[in-house]
């Protein structure tokens, strides 16, 4: 039987972090939700009656263009191979929340609106691995404006 699409995507992440293994950073997690979203605006404006898919290969070419070694493409179109079949077609809005982009760090979650995702960087300071987000005017803390003091240089 064919699969939800939330088994999909469970799929498509499995066959993500098995193929990438270690070097699945969250540049190339940015830059394939960014490719697969704009697929799914592009195929949205242009009203096409056709459903909008995409195989293993198309993503692949995504993720050799964000640095990824030919092992872990080729583990990953394996992979996807074995959980989909050879050749699937699959509907990127079944791979990814093209609305938002969730991050989660143990107990905090972040929502941000996909097309602001690269605003978001990761950065080890210190020591410490750190997800830093650009804070200008406008800092609200449950509704309420907050006020962000400057820290000396080198402290968080």
């Amino acid at each position: 039987p064919p699969m939800s699409p939330g088994e999909q995507r469970e799929a498509f992440q499995t066959a993500f972090r098995e193929g990438l293994e270690g070097a699945c950073g969250l540049e190339v997690i940015q830059a394939v939700h960014e490719r697969l979203t704009a697929k799914i605006e592009e195929h949205r404006e242009t009203k096409d009656p056709e459903p909008l898919a995409v195989t293993a290969k198309d993503v692949a070419a995504i993720l050799r263009d964000c640095g990824a070694e030919d092992t872990q493409v080729d583990t990953f179109c394996a992979k996807c191979g074995e959980l989909f079949g050879e050749g699937a077609a699959l509907s990127p809005a079944n791979l990814i929340d093209s609305k938002r982009f969730q991050i989660k760090a143990g107990e905090i979650t972040i929502t941000v609106k996909p097309e602001l995702s690269g605003q978001v960087e990761s950065r080890v300071l210190e020591g410490r691995k750190y997800l830093l987000i650009p804070a200008g005017e406008g800092v609200e803390v449950n509704g309420l404006a907050v006020e962000l003091e400057a820290e000396p240089a080198g402290k968080i």
